[in-house]
């Protein structure tokens, strides 16, 4: 028999087939996201509520494209797609935060100390990735409202945010760290770096462009002076004319992006090392022995060298790092945290070198940049400190905190978590800066003692310890007063 079924025979029969086709495959695509979604957000088995929030989100959200795609325009079914294909992709955060899959014994507390020195609408997911790196990803809810924002000839924007209901009010974070160091507390510390790029955010956005244009005029004629001089004994005498502001232009928009770059980071590692003092230092010290610490900002995608972000971290510890000041009225303490104290010392060692400034300087585009950035950074530190919380304004300093280390320590060279200070009833939930800055203090101790102590499994216990206590503090400082009283009512019996 034969086939007698004809395909379009014009390209508007053949669009309208394809239409079809594709609302049909849309609706299919977003109720199967809706419903992941949903099996997601069923899971319970989260360490806390953020991850169940973002699932909500994508549910509501496909689900009310599901409900509205027979009105939508033809011209927009391919961006409706591209919207569903974002929303597939951003459900493997959730899925990736599962307590199987992060130390969630320090989760919450984690979630918590993030909230705390950030404004009050954020909130974060944290998950495993299998890229060695840490690193913050935002702007989900922000991207969605854009993108119904572009949709209003076929539903209102405020159509999405009624579905959606308060979750609109959030800014959701997602930081990611390596899967390989799950379980890693101490390198975890790099978490304060990641709140540090909120602030470093926010005030790029708001004060970067003014400072900028104030220095504008002068970095054009220094890139104009360069180009002058760079190409003084040029034989094209009409060509180097013609195309020195083509140079300008290009190298200008460079500088200003290696300045911004530059700013991002050391902002960031500003934040971290205010809010968690000596411990931001260390763990800054670890991670970057295994890069050159010199690298122009041109060969490793914009960021600053090493060796500039370590002494840029050390002016704001320094006050730790002097012995002879730290102890000078506690020298009960010095045995069990003078080892710490060396390593910071050693770390700050390093940015005796210029070598880091020269390979910046060998560059017109990031001589010019760091220059700006050098300027201004007592400024930027004073403006970043303003935006903080202001229970988040004070900097974090070992030297006000070494009774409490001294006693976190002892309880870890005990193989007792260091969650509290004290004895029970009379104690104290242990802070997690104060806990993360114990936990290092302990390292750099059995090291000194013992040169043979430094393998895995020795690190293992350390880490399971610091688990412990991390959340078994967050459980006293949230159920603390409850359990003192029932303590009390138990003793009067």
């Amino acid at each position: 028999m034969a086939n007698t079924s004809q395909g379009p025979e014009t390209p508007e029969q053949e669009e309208d087939w394809r239409s079809t086709i594709l609302r049909r495959e849309l609706l299919r695509h977003a109720r199967s996201v809706e419903q992941l979604a949903a099996r997601f957000e069923e899971a319970e088995d989260y360490p806390t509520d953020t991850a169940v929030t973002f699932c909500k989100l994508i549910n509501k959200t496909a689900g009310l494209i599901a409900s509205r795609l027979n009105s939508a325009p033809v011209e927009k079914l391919r961006y409706i797609y591209t919207v569903l294909v974002s929303m597939g992709q951003y459900l493997r955060f959730a899925e990736r935060s599962r307590i199987d899959q992060t130390p969630w014994s320090m989760i919450q507390a984690a979630e918590a100390f993030l909230k705390r020195h950030t404004p009050e609408e954020c909130r974060f997911i944290l998950r495993p990735q299998w890229s060695y790196n840490y690193s913050i990803r935002s702007g989900f809810i922000e991207s969605l409202r854009a993108c119904f924002g572009s949709l209003i000839e076929w539903m209102p924007l405020s159509e999405w945010e009624n579905a959606i209901g308060d979750i609109g009010k959030y800014r959701i974070y997602c930081i990611s760290f390596p899967r390989v160091e799950r379980m890693n507390v101490l390198m975890h510390v790099s978490w304060g770096h990641e709140v540090g790029h909120i602030h470093a955010s926010n005030w790029l956005d708001t004060r970067f462009a003014v400072l900028w244009k104030n220095a504008e005029d002068k970095i054009k004629q220094s890139l104009r002076a360069h180009w002058d001089e760079e190409t003084a004994n040029s034989e094209h005498g009409l060509l180097r004319s013609a195309y020195a502001d083509q140079y300008v232009s290009g190298a200008m928009k460079e500088t200003m992006e290696f300045a911004q770059s530059g700013l991002k980071e050391l902002i960031s590692d500003f934040v971290g090392a205010h809010l968690l003092g000596p411990a931001a230092l260390a763990c800054l010290g670890a991670y970057s022995v295994r890069s050159d610490l010199d690298m122009n900002p041109c060969q490793c995608g914009r960021y600053p060298p090493w060796r500039m972000r370590l002494r840029k971290m050390s002016e704001v510890v320094a006050g730790d790092l002097i012995e002879e000041k730290l102890f000078a009225s506690h020298a009960q303490w010095r045995t069990k945290i003078l080892p710490y104290v060396h390593f910071l010392q050693q770390v700050n060692g390093l940015t005796s070198s210029s070598d880091d400034k020269i390979e910046i300087d060998a560059d017109i585009r990031t001589r010019l940049a760091y220059q700006f950035i050098q300027h201004h950074w007592i400024l930027v530190r004073k403006e970043v400190i303003s935006l903080l919380p202001k229970e988040s304004q004070a900097p974090y300093q070992l030297k006000n905190r070494l009774g409490i280390i001294h006693e976190l320590v002892l309880r870890l060279n005990q193989g007792i978590p260091p969650n509290e200070t004290g004895t029970w009833p009379d104690t104290d939930p242990a802070s997690l800066p104060d806990i993360w800055n114990a936990a290092w203090a302990f390292s750099r101790l059995r090291l000194d003692e013992d040169e043979k102590w430094g393998t895995p499994n020795n690190f293992d216990d350390l880490f399971r310890l610091t688990l412990k206590a991390i959340e078994a503090s967050y459980v006293h400082s949230t159920f603390g007063p409850e359990l003192r009283l029932v303590a009390e009512h138990e003793h009067i019996k």
